[in-house]
């Protein structure tokens, strides 16, 4: 919660609603890279948004390919147990948790299922996006 406050501050923002543009990286199979670590300098990147909103308690945030196209990623799966072809990926972040969900090519709520090495997987990358954009967002101040 803290990096969530952390950028509507950095970035100035009064509102409850902040969009970063960002890139995300993928491999030669089309899955974006997910680990704990940050990924491979080199490896290809697709443009995509990271939007964050805050209310009482809790920040949303979202994200999503700028292309409209879906995101498959990797310990993410849909109900029949394949990669789920994820159009804009929800994170619910709470002083409790994170709840995640999904968005399919549809437009429809689609049914997520990954276990808890995924779910951190995911949390690390989210923070270390933000953690970049900060840490960018800094460097320009001071230059």
């Amino acid at each position: 919660m803290r990096a969530c406050a952390d950028a509507f501050r950095t970035f100035a923002n009064t509102g409850s609603f902040l969009r970063l543009p960002i890139t995300v990286p993928f491999d030669e199979h089309g899955m974006v890279q997910l680990g704990t670590a940050p990924p491979q300098p080199d490896a290809p990147r697709v443009p995509a948004a990271l939007e964050i909103s805050c209310r009482e308690g809790r920040y949303d945030l979202a994200l999503c390919r700028t292309d409209g196209r879906p995101l498959l990623v990797p310990g993410v799966l849909d109900a029949d147990g394949v990669p789920a072809a994820v159009v804009r990926l929800t994170f619910g972040v709470t002083a409790g948790g994170m709840e995640v969900a999904g968005t399919g090519p549809d437009g429809a709520p689609l049914p997520l299922d990954f276990d808890d090495t995924t779910a951190q997987a995911l949390a690390t990358a989210l923070l270390i996006t933000i953690g970049v954009k900060l840490t960018k967002a800094g460097r320009a101040r001071n230059s």
